[in-house]
């Protein structure tokens, strides 16, 4: 039917035109012309942009968010200005917020407002304070940094947006691996990097949630790092903030306002090493003068960076095999049994000692030493022949023995 009505027009209009060709009816063209125009824009259907409706969608979602995430973090010409939805001038990180309750936390379903009557103040905070690490020296041979953003903020904080950079003249050679924030499941987060060989040039951090879950002294999100190339030596991590323009930099939401907070750079230190050992204790058992059949493997490993160390058995009963001349560095993996070749029958209890462990970052967790247990039976003597090691002589060895000699078996057991 609007299709049948626009065509009907668009012929009564070159119908009259055909036929009053007149100076004195040039009135009448206008007026048709004029109801013409009317009626073509009631045919052709104008959609109002829906305020929050950022990317241009059929409704307002998850979708609106990261739209207006891209234009913060990246730039570039919004689709339409319809992001402006918190009351105040300038699309900032406190529409993100706004949407984000709107969406998932205070009012699901809420009203948007994109007809600003204030501005954010970004006003100093002195009470709130970010905190941001540093390393002015990356130890050679650690090629993976982690390290944390902390913040002491007031009550009230529903969120925060952090644009870091590498500071200018800055040695580097190390890229953005990964990152994530230390209340994960709690409100709504989101990192960003910029460019593709991921060194930092720009990268923004946010968070939006609510509940106070941001107030006081903590650990707000973590940001790790890596050597562009591995086993290199020297660098260093200079994180500095990044403000891109007027509306997009470091900031604070509290009741509907952004604030700025006062920033803090820290020298990050290196957590102290642990020497992580794979078991816990040692168990062997034998005959009063024979060996173990048992040999077990320890693995030593590091939390950190490398760790040299020296290892020893109290005990002679405990024997480390292969093991190196010198101290061992981590990682490494030595193996252990015990003799009873001097032993009578008992339960026995000894350790093998952890000892002199140093680290590039000076500092070492202590290591326990591995308890070591060794069950000594009382002696046994195999007659010659006894094959199968069970005391006895009969067909059964004479059957392991053929089997042997023809091949089937690789070996015979040893009985000790």
């Amino acid at each position: 039917m609007p299709r049948y009505r626009e065509h009907s027009v668009r012929g009564g209009l070159a119908f009259w035109l055909r036929n009053n060709t007149g100076k004195g009816r040039i009135m009448y063209l206008h007026r048709v012309m004029f109801a013409a125009l009317l009626i073509l824009l009631f045919v052709v259907p104008v959609e109002a942009q829906e305020c929050g409706n950022a990317n241009g969608g059929s409704t307002i979602d998850i979708g609106d968010i990261s739209y207006l995430l891209d234009y913060l973090y990246f730039g570039g010409a919004p689709w339409n200005w319809q992001m402006d939805m918190d009351d105040r001038a300038g699309v900032a990180h406190g529409d993100v917020v706004r949407i984000v309750e709107n969406l998932f936390i205070t009012y699901p379903n809420g009203v948007y407002d994109c007809s600003p009557s204030q501005t954010y103040s970004f006003a100093p905070s002195s009470d709130d304070t970010l905190f941001i690490p540093r390393l002015t020296s990356v130890p050679d041979g650690i090629n993976s940094v982690r390290m944390a953003i902390k913040g002491n903020l007031l009550p009230g904080a529903a969120g925060y947006c952090v644009f870091l950079g590498m500071m200018p003249g800055s040695n580097g050679g190390f890229r953005y691996i990964s990152g994530n924030f230390y209340k994960a499941n709690q409100g709504f987060g989101v990192i960003h990097y910029w460019n593709s060989d991921r060194t930092l040039p720009n990268a923004g951090f946010a968070k939006y949630t609510e509940n106070d879950i941001l107030a006081g002294a903590q650990d707000l999100f973590w940001i790790e790092f890596g050597r562009v190339t591995p086993g290199s030596t020297g660098a260093d991590l200079m994180l500095v903030e990044n403000q891109i323009d007027e509306f997009r930099r470091i900031c604070i939401s509290r009741g509907g306002d952004l604030v700025v907070p006062t920033i803090v750079y820290y020298e990050y230190q290196f957590p102290p090493d642990t020497l992580e050992v794979s078991v816990t204790s040692l168990a062997f058992s034998s005959a009063a003068g024979k060996p173990s059949r048992d040999t077990l493997s320890v693995t030593f490993s590091s939390s950190g960076g490398a760790i040299s160390f020296d290892l020893s058995a109290v005990d002679p009963w405990v024997k480390l095999l292969g093991l190196p001349t010198g101290s061992l560095t981590t990682p490494v993996t030595v193996h252990v049994t015990a003799d009873a070749l001097t032993l009578p029958e008992g339960i026995y209890t000894s350790a093998v000692q952890v000892q002199n462990a140093t680290s590039m970052f000076g500092v070492i967790t202590p290591q326990a030493d591995i308890p070591v247990s060794f069950a000594v039976g009382p002696p046994i003597n195999y007659p010659p022949g006894d094959v199968n090691c069970n005391g006895l002589v009969d067909l059964t060895d004479l059957s392991m023995i053929i089997a042997y000699l023809l091949g089937f078996t690789q070996s015979l057991p040893v009985c000790y």
